[in-house]
């Protein structure tokens, strides 16, 4: 069968097509380079014109499956006649399809409990658990706040800069820069994890400060203490619903939150989280849904997370240019590295990145400045070769850069070693071959198994999807040389 699975809404939307094996992802943000691009008010004329310039072929589909905001779900009919669909279509539940994009990673018959956390879905909840695969309990914005809520109205409070879907990411970087105020996170500790409202009261900063003035100044050190009592809290919430070695999916837009991942997976090592947990995954949950309703095979896994639909080198980069890339990388140059497919998820995994040695002085201050132009208080992640990880981080196993860990030796590997003392790793195996020779080659040169890695693109907007926009970044920053397929600039 030839499935469709869309998610249409006002942000993130996105799109999958499987014949029964294997997959075409798109993300229409890569297409027209917008961040977080979707269809203000289902916008079907819009998305109807995406089709047509990305030449699509949707006549021969079987079924298709969508999430949509539930106020507008009465115009999924109207989709029937725009794309010329002869088949039903389905509307999946926001939250289930977060459970659902797990297949790619985790077959979901072997996962019994999923969470899914963000900022809301369908019908405003925000908190859904599952039990195999049927609804156990869920919640609303009428009965609590949601997290993903919460961090985006601490980011606009504070100014922060960009599209408020990024600010919980900002966040999480900016809470390591203020102290642990224990007074405080242990009475944080007598408000339920549910009641986000209490939780989120500045009146209790007020109160614990004993006035208004520093309270209101000291603003991102009560943000920093609410999310250092999360990080553990979660891990309670959690473990009241799942055994500490039972496989599990945890999905949505507050699963990208690393520092909260860790923690989780310290307690939970057989947790599932996919690198699409938040909105971009939907498409996937709904080709999952099909998949299970119609009794059918496993969709092929393979490529997986290189499955974007954007425009691809027409060449693979030699032995030589993969050399000469590291000897470059080696003398501090900064590099431009686009091949392949483009990765599903907001995270660069050796495709669509930003290269840099982790070990120049001041590198990741030029890099903020000069080239990603955002915040200086942001780290970077690295890319470290899977089977040499524990020497030099304390993970063993990250694919997909969800997981916060310490650093084993912070002064030599600075650039990629947040104030805290941790890192955003990426453990490199035989899924990324070309990527992978590059870091080798690094290592011949300095002995080091580790590159700066961070998304090929420029504050508030999305990672490249095409070579000319590539282009754009190489032209308009400090970055030093792009290099596409076996093509060197």
């Amino acid at each position: 069968m030839k499935l469709l699975g869309l998610r249409l809404c006002d942000h993130d939307s996105n799109i999958t097509i499987t014949n029964g094996k294997s997959v075409n992802y798109y993300k229409t943000e890569r297409h027209y380079h917008i961040k977080h691009h979707g269809y203000s008010n289902s916008s079907f004329i819009d998305f109807v014109n995406f089709i047509k310039e990305k030449d699509i072929d949707l006549s021969d589909i079987d079924e298709a499956a969508i999430v949509v905001d539930d106020k507008n779900e009465k115009q999924i009919p109207l989709l029937t006649d725009f794309l010329g669909l002869k088949c039903k279509i389905y509307k999946v539940d926001h939250h289930l399809a977060h459970a659902l994009s797990v297949w790619p990673i985790h077959k979901t018959d072997n996962i019994k409990t999923d969470f899914v956390l963000d900022g809301f879905g369908d019908y405003d909840i925000h908190h859904s658990i599952y039990h195999n695969k049927k609804l156990f309990k869920n919640y609303n914005l009428k009965q609590h706040y949601s997290l993903g809520l919460a961090f985006s109205k601490i980011g606009s409070d504070l100014n922060l800069k960009g599209n408020g879907l990024d600010f919980a990411g900002k966040l999480m970087a900016l809470k390591s820069f203020y102290p642990r105020d224990e007074k405080f996170i242990n009475f944080l500790k007598t408000i339920d994890f549910l009641d986000v409202d209490e939780m989120f009261s500045l009146k209790n900063w007020v109160k614990h400060k004993k006035s208004v003035f520093v309270a209101d100044n000291t603003f991102a050190e009560w943000f920093a203490n609410i999310h250092f009592y999360l990080e553990n809290e979660i891990v309670n919430y959690f473990d009241k619903y799942v055994d500490s070695d039972e496989t599990f999916s945890y999905t949505g837009g507050v699963a990208q939150n690393i520092c909260f991942n860790e923690k989780l997976k310290n307690k939970f090592k057989n947790m599932i989280i996919p690198p699409h947990s938040n909105d971009e995954g939907l498409s996937l949950g709904c080709v999952e849904w099909l998949r299970q309703k119609n009794n059918l095979d496993y969709f092929s896994d393979e490529g997986f997370p290189y499955w974007q639909t954007d425009e691809q080198p027409t060449s693979k980069p030699d032995k030589q240019i993969i050399k000469k890339t590291a000897e470059l990388l080696a003398k501090g140059k900064i590099i431009g590295w686009y091949q392949g497919k483009g990765e599903i998820g907001p995270r660069a995994l050796g495709n669509r990145s930003i290269l840099m040695n982790p070990t120049i002085k001041y590198g990741a201050n030029y890099l903020n400045n000069n080239v990603k132009f955002r915040e200086d208080f942001r780290p970077f992640g690295a890319s470290v070769l899977e089977e040499k990880s524990k020497d030099y981080f304390d993970i063993e196993n990250s694919k997909y850069m969800l997981y916060s860990c310490d650093v084993k030796d912070k002064e030599l590997l600075k650039n990629v070693t947040h104030i805290d003392g941790t890192c955003r790793p990426q453990t490199v195996g035989s899924e990324n071959e070309i990527y992978r020779e590059l870091i080798e080659e690094f290592e011949k040169l300095t002995g080091l198994p580790i590159l700066l890695n961070t998304s090929l693109n420029v504050q508030g907007e999305p990672i490249c999807g095409s070579i000319n926009k590539a282009k754009i970044v190489l032209n308009n920053t400090k970055l030093d040389h792009l290099v596409v397929g076996n093509e060197f600039y």
